[in-house]
């Protein structure tokens, strides 16, 4: 029996398994369901661009928010169980330089 987590009647099995080792009450299990949210978009998107320039644009602001989104939480995670340290700082920067391109 897996460990109750907070969104875990959204997911497959085979994502299921994915947060089995996760502990509770850690922001590990948002960090994978944001991971897992950007694999199904990623997986409808397919190998092909949208035909439109405002689909294309929407498409790729989907995977910015997402990936700033799992960035701000792995940051939060490493903050709370490792403050100080240079991985941080590396990450803080990143997260900046993303905000600042993507205009959040």
């Amino acid at each position: 029996m897996t460990k109750p987590h907070l969104y875990r009647k959204y997911f497959t099995s085979a994502e299921e398994l994915r947060l089995a080792p996760i502990p509770e009450n850690d922001v590990s299990s948002e960090i994978n369901l944001v991971r897992i949210c950007l694999a199904r978009y990623l997986e409808s998107q397919g190998n092909s661009l949208p035909a439109d320039l405002k689909s294309q644009v929407t498409a790729l602001h989907v995977k910015g928010a997402a990936a700033s989104t799992i960035v701000g939480l792995i940051r939060t995670q490493i903050k709370a169980h490792n403050p100080g340290t240079e991985l941080t700082r590396v990450i803080e920067e990143a997260l900046d330089e993303a905000r600042i391109e993507l205009n959040i």
